[in-house]
């Protein structure tokens, strides 16, 4: 997969508006696909834009930060706000993986509590939170919203790239 794709190249097709994070075709690519319209399809789970160009598949977060800067980001592109379709670029930053999990806002989907940072140990939950790779205990609590409030705490004072 050819991943060539130059600032040059991409403003030739493509006008993007850093205001409000969308990109509109400035070429007719296709029967479909016409100059003006806006460029880009959500693909769930996730609902990231996606745009092709050339015959392949860009995020648009991250074709925002080659269109701005000249260059696709170095590191994984964070959407400060969660919101996976905002692609204003005031609204992107650069990190690490784990750094972009930071910003994390809502306990998968397999959660047994439902809340972020918290799992059931018996009749106890217990918050429990990841710092530079490392598992840290944050304590057992009476209730699933006391340990949230606990994983809270701590995830706003050791998260650097935490929002909530």
């Amino acid at each position: 997969m050819s991943r060539n794709l130059t600032q040059d190249r991409l403003k030739e097709v493509l006008r993007y508006d850093s205001a409000t994070g969308e990109f509109f075709w400035v070429v007719k690519m296709s029967n479909f696909v016409k100059a003006g319209t806006v460029a880009g399809y959500c693909r769930p789970p996730q609902f990231y834009r996606y745009i092709r160009v050339d015959g392949e598949n860009y995020s648009a977060h991250r074709l925002a930060w080659l269109y701005v800067f000249g260059s696709m980001p170095d590191g994984e592109t964070d959407h400060i706000n969660g919101v996976p379709d905002d692609n204003k670029i005031a609204n992107l930053r650069i990190g690490t993986r784990s750094e972009n999990m930071q910003n994390q806002r809502r306990a998968r989907k397999d959660s047994t509590t439902g809340i972020l940072g918290v799992v059931k140990l018996r009749n106890l939950y217990q918050a429990k939170i990841v710092v530079a790779g490392k598992q840290l205990h944050l304590g057992t609590f009476g209730t699933k919203e006391e340990a949230g409030h606990a994983y809270l705490l701590k995830k706003r004072k050791l998260h650097r790239f935490c929002t909530i």
